[in-house]
């Protein structure tokens, strides 16, 4: 009792000192708990997105271009029927001979792909272009986001759709029609959609300005070195991806085509992996650093009560009792700081990550524009979880902080009190 009586008249007597060093006690406390809570929350909104994009598989030919079949609109439906596949789209890609065009957009191939490309200039008597297969879920999907179209989409066989861009290069309008293939056999697209982009997306660089579904492509008939098609598939479960591979070999069509897990997560999120990794080191960083600062600066600010230590000494206040009824005193300062700190990182935690998850919803529509990703859930119970599970990192630290704290205290109370006292003693001997 006479410790804890002690340690609160030393609260009535150092308001101003105690003032100071709990002001140095919440800034490096609530700095090390924010970016502590920072890197949780970051964890948490890219594991649940991993957690999503770890379920889907990519199945592409294997570049034996003589072997590998057309896939069909049946080979589509006998992989969607699966009980385990939660969702499944057909990216595609094909080069055609265009008459009467005058747009300057070829195409060139690289390891088997097709990819759109302004800057290249084809010689021949008819621009080749290319044209993009999406699936009827896709083409849904797609345009449903960030786009305003004029007429429908092109799920009849032989229609298809077209960026207003094109459409203007070309002097196109709604139900005209392009002729396309070779000379001696061409066929006709109508133009049953013009789309016209809401906002600039970085999705609309992966695609080109025609776009056609898989039956039109299926009646097309354009040989394999001139398509390339491939599926992404999100299933139940990763665990399902053995049984999804004995399926496919059963299907004939799927023969010369490879299964592998999509890598999308990695270069999507590439720029959200950083700046997590940033916030570790951080959180380490400031770990570091807090203990460094505090050893520093509390030697000044307990300084301050020198004269305070030495006249309770002088008045007769045995040293046991100083020292422990001063270590008492910093640490009520240590735990004070530290519930303060961690309220206001809990009440700032969701306004400061507001954009945060903004820019992580964003990059999924832009970058994955096909996949139905949820986006994590964040809100203050989630806040009070993410606390909860850092507890395993802010306990030891807490008690790292109060042993550092107790032990100055305790040296510099002995310092200023007797040691003192007996060189003053001393001294005047």
């Amino acid at each position: 009792m006479i410790i804890i009586k002690q340690a609160l008249l030393n609260f009535r007597r150092n308001k101003w000192h105690d003032s100071m060093i709990a002001a140095l006690f919440f800034c490096l406390i609530f700095l090390f708990c924010f970016l502590l809570q920072l890197y949780k929350v970051a964890d948490y909104s890219l594991s649940e997105m991993q957690k999503q994009t770890a379920t889907v598989v990519t199945v592409e030919p294997s570049f034996k271009e003589e072997q590998v079949e057309n896939l069909t609109a049946e080979d589509l439906q006998a992989i969607k029927a699966l009980p385990y596949v939660k969702e499944i789209n057909m990216i595609g890609y094909i080069s055609l001979e265009m008459d009467g065009l005058q747009t300057s957009e070829k195409i060139t191939k690289t390891e088997g792909a097709i990819v759109s490309d302004t800057d290249l200039f084809e010689t021949s008597e008819f621009p080749t272009m290319g044209v993009t297969i999406l699936s009827d879920e896709a083409l849904k999907k797609y345009f449903s986001q960030n786009w305003s179209i004029k007429g429908g989409l092109p799920s009849e066989v032989k229609t298809c759709l077209v960026t207003k861009q094109f459409a203007e290069e070309n002097q196109l309008k709604l139900f005209d029609e392009l002729s396309v293939g070779e000379t001696n056999q061409r066929q006709k697209l109508k133009i049953v959609g013009i789309a016209n982009p809401k906002k600039n997306s970085a999705a609309q660089a992966f695609y080109s300005s025609i776009f056609i579904n898989p039956i039109t492509n299926q009646s097309l008939n354009v040989p394999q070195d001139n398509n390339f098609s491939t599926i992404s598939i999100q299933l139940t479960s990763s665990k399902k991806l053995g049984a999804l591979k004995k399926e496919l070999h059963k299907i004939s069509s799927f023969n010369h085509y490879r299964v592998y897990k999509d890598q999308s997560f990695v270069q999507v999120y590439e720029v959200f992996l950083n700046q997590k990794e940033m916030l570790l080191n951080g959180v380490i960083a400031s770990g570091i650093l807090n203990l460094f600062l505090l050893s520093l600066f509390y030697y000044y600010f307990f300084k301050k009560r020198q004269s305070d230590l030495f006249s309770l000494h002088l008045m007769g206040l045995r040293q046991s009792y100083l020292i422990l009824s001063n270590i008492l005193e910093i640490v009520l300062i240590v735990i004070i700081c530290w519930l303060s700190a961690c309220i206001l990182t809990n009440l700032l935690t969701i306004e400061v990550t507001k954009d945060w998850f903004s820019r992580l919803q964003q990059t999924t529509r832009d970058y994955l524009p096909l996949l139905s990703l949820k986006q994590p859930i964040f809100n203050s119970a989630v806040v009070q979880k993410l606390f909860v599970g850092s507890l395993i990192i802010l306990v030891p630290y807490l008690i790292g902080f109060m042993v550092i704290t107790s032990a100055l205290t305790g040296r510099l109370s002995y310092i200023y009190s007797s040691y003192s006292y007996q060189s003053r003693r001393l001294m005047k001997s």
